[in-house]
C-alpha cells in the first residue's frame, strides 16, 4: 500500500513539474518551439513505456531448456 501511495506521489509530483515547465516554455518560446518540446517529451516517454514493457515481457519469458546431450 505504502509503494502505491508513493508511486502515486511521485507521479503527480512528476506531471505538475512538467506541466509547469512546458507552461514557461510556451510563454518563453512561444508556440512552435513549446510544440517542439511537448512533441519531444511525449515521444521519449512512449519510448521509456517501450522499454519497460519489453524488459518486462521479457522477464516474463520461459527460458529454453539446457540441452541435456552435452556432447
Amino acid at each position: 500500500m505504502l509503494r502505491i501511495v508513493v508511486c502515486s506521489g511521485t507521479l503527480l509530483a512528476l506531471v505538475a513539474f512538467l506541466r509547469w515547465q512546458l507552461n514557461r516554455t510556451f510563454e518563453n518560446w512561444g508556440f512552435g518551439w513549446g510544440a517542439t518540446v511537448c512533441i519531444g517529451i511525449m515521444l521519449s516517454c512512449f519510448f521509456i513505456a517501450y522499454l519497460f514493457d519489453r524488459a518486462d515481457t521479457r522477464s516474463r519469458e520461459e527460458q529454453p531448456r539446457a540441452r541435456r546431450d552435452f556432447r
